[in-house]
């Protein structure tokens, strides 16, 4: 088994522009580091990657665009983020492709975010908040495995399935 979820990830242009937001020169912060920026569509906890490439056969996602913004703002606990809109569509598609995959509970809302910074304990967020309005085009669905080190999560990309214009007969 794996520790698997499924993924976009931003353009180059856009994670240098998410690391250069001001809060993440914030004090205790740890930064999450641009190549592991993402935005989960469906996070499946323990799978097996050959069952959800199987459920994901011949999947062609649609080209949307993702969102965010408008500002860093914090989610849970921990988490410093940045939401995205314009997935909603495809994060249900994800969700009813891999039915009864994984052992994360099933049913639980999107929330359309990419975590730009977490805060360490007893760390107050940073105040300001700063304003956001990036946007991309999604060109692919990543299956990642994540392994989680003391230094933080390793991800590595399994399969990806390309986004594209749909041909129907």
């Amino acid at each position: 088994m794996n520790r698997l979820f499924l993924a976009v990830r931003p353009p180059a242009g856009v994670l240098d522009a998410l690391s250069d937001l001001p809060v993440r020169s914030a004090e205790g912060l740890r930064l999450v580091p641009p190549e592991q920026m993402h935005v989960t569509l469906r996070f499946l906890g323990d799978a097996e990657p050959e069952e959800v490439a199987a459920a994901l056969d011949g999947f062609r996602p649609d080209e949307v665009m993702a969102h965010l913004g408008p500002r860093v703002t914090r989610l849970g606990r921990d988490a410093l983020v940045v939401p995205v809109t314009g997935l909603d569509e495809l994060a249900a598609e994800i969700g009813r492709r891999t039915t009864g995959l994984g052992d994360q509970p099933e049913g639980r809302p999107f929330r359309g975010h990419v975590t730009v910074a977490r805060l360490r304990r007893r760390t107050p967020p940073p105040r300001e908040r700063d304003p956001v309005d990036l946007s991309f085009e999604v060109v692919e669905v990543e299956l990642i495995s994540s392994t989680l080190t003391d230094q933080g999560a390793v991800h590595r990309t399994l399969s990806t399935w390309r986004a594209g214009p749909h041909t129907r007969s």
